[in-house]
């Protein structure tokens, strides 16, 4: 029964290990996801450690904290760079490496209109984790988090 136990113990350890380092485009599939469900990292900033990398979630905890519950640096949602949102045939790219970036791409239509945002993600201790969001229109998470309101 014991060794039963050790085996089954093991295997979920093993399982668990594996299911944290999620490929580049499983993590941002899995951060859509997570978006659309109740528990969106945006709103309950404790899960979005398992997808920002430190460095972003400094400064994207740094603006929350800023704008005291009012419109801060951020003023769309950062996934669809919109305020409105009606979104439409969401693909996310197998990831692509250059220039020492690793970068996932992620197209659709929002309220008709063509949308792309490309991910940065770099790998961390525990996993790939997302260190920058470009826009279509030369913005990114990151100098809109870092910029002065």
């Amino acid at each position: 029964m014991r060794a039963l136990l050790v085996l089954l113990v093991s295997l979920l350890t093993a399982a668990i290990s594996i299911a944290g380092d999620l490929s580049p485009k499983d993590l941002v599939a899995q951060f859509y996801q997570a978006h659309r469900s109740k528990h969106d990292p945006l709103d309950e900033t404790a899960l979005l450690d398992r997808y920002f990398e430190p460095a972003l979630l400094k400064l994207y905890l740094k603006d929350r904290r800023e704008a005291k519950g009012e419109v801060g640096r951020l003023d769309g949602d950062p996934l669809y760079n919109a305020q409105d949102i009606e979104v439409t045939g969401l693909t996310i790219s197998p990831p692509e490496t250059a220039g020492g970036e690793t970068r996932v791409t992620v197209r659709f239509k929002n309220l008709g209109k063509p949308a792309r945002i490309v991910y940065l993600l770099t790998h961390q201790g525990d996993g790939w984790k997302i260190s920058d969001i470009r826009y279509d229109d030369g913005s990114s998470l990151k100098k809109i988090l870092q910029s002065d309101r």
